[in-house]
């Protein structure tokens, strides 16, 4: 039995709109879609799913679709006030 769901190995998600490789294999659900999906609000890798109206069926698919939440995550900025500072870190060297 051949398994598809880890293929290749990668770095990062790379959220671009070109790529098309299959993450979910069950749903047919591709890297476009999980970055569509998360780029829409998807929060967690069910959401993804949901984005769809499918449901998840084995989960191989959910590490890598939490990867590449929390990739879009870290790239989305937390806060715009640039004035913040946090009080742990007041006087942090």
């Amino acid at each position: 039995m051949v398994n598809n769901h880890y293929h290749r190995k990668r770095e990062s998600f790379a959220f671009n709109e070109g790529l098309s490789m299959y993450v979910c294999n069950c749903n047919g659900i591709t890297e476009r879609q999980v970055t569509a999906a998360v780029k829409a609000g998807a929060a967690r890798w069910k959401d993804v799913h949901a984005h769809y109206g499918y449901v998840p069926q084995c989960g191989k698919c959910q590490c890598e679709i939490i990867g590449a939440i929390a990739e879009y995550q870290a790239d989305e900025p937390v806060c715009g006030d640039t004035t913040f500072v946090s009080p742990n870190l007041v006087g942090a060297t």
